[in-house]
């Protein structure tokens, strides 16, 4: 599509139903609810800010870089199961994820990813406008659950760190994946993983000083041989058709 203006993108979407200037100056917060649920804080925005949301998304947020070789989730024809099956020809795994994710993307992070990773943003006055576009992406300072935008936003917050590590992989002879906060990297060999769990913490330090970090009760090694589960779904050893056919994982059950 051709490059416009913020404004003029907006208006063509809207067509009068929402105002440009409420857009860019009016408050955020009277736009939300906040909800607890299972000791998880979600943000319910109304009406006006999922439409808000919605033109970000189609115009911004669709368009930031991210490593698609690698990124699993919140993607048109990637699921959790893609992102397992990159794993079918392992025979050691080793899974963590990062703690508190979208609450650990703080607004300076996103603010930086809106500046640095929108090279495609079909939106010729886009770096004029970033400050007031994080507003209604964030909330308490961070990444909300809830947003619309915050799948797409933490993807590409990650880019880097992504790439990083996709290259020692690719060095090492390992595969990796990430479906949200939940890193999957799988070899031929238990002794090729030993030192990851330390080489993924050591490049989330590099990026991000401290703000993001791996769960240490989610980090586990495991091989063949042993119960494995990878993303919620079960591999059944020498069991299952689907191990003889080459992709062993199945969604908790035997096909």
């Amino acid at each position: 599509m051709t490059d416009k203006t913020l404004q003029t993108l907006f208006d063509a979407m809207h067509q009068g139903k929402y105002d440009f200037d409420d857009f860019m100056h009016g408050e955020i917060e009277p736009n939300y609810e906040v909800v607890t649920l299972r000791d998880r804080v979600v943000y319910h925005p109304n009406n006006k800010l999922r439409a808000y949301h919605k033109f970000i998304n189609t115009f911004i947020c669709n368009y930031l870089e991210l490593n698609e070789r690698i990124v699993h989730s919140y993607r048109k024809g990637f699921s959790a199961l893609t992102a397992v099956s990159a794993h079918a020809k392992s025979r050691a795994y080793f899974q963590t994820d990062i703690d508190n994710f979208f609450a650990s993307i703080t607004r300076t992070l996103v603010s930086s990813t809106l500046a640095n990773r929108s090279m495609h943003v079909p939106v010729t006055d886009f770096h004029d406008h970033i400050d007031r576009i994080v507003s209604p992406v964030t909330a308490a300072n961070s990444l909300p659950i809830g947003f619309a935008t915050s799948p797409s936003i933490s993807n590409s917050c990650l880019s880097g760190f992504d790439h990083d590590l996709e290259l020692h992989c690719q060095s090492t002879g390992l595969t990796y994946t990430r479906y949200s906060d939940d890193i999957v990297i799988s070899g031929g060999s238990r002794e090729r993983l030993l030192s990851i769990n330390a080489i993924v913490a050591d490049l989330l330090e590099r990026h991000f000083s401290g703000t993001l970090t791996l769960n240490a009760q989610k980090s586990k090694l495991t091989t063949i041989g042993r119960k494995i589960k990878l993303l919620g779904m079960g591999r059944r050893t020498l069991v299952c058709d689907s191990f003889r056919s080459g992709s062993p994982f199945a969604a908790g059950r035997c096909l």
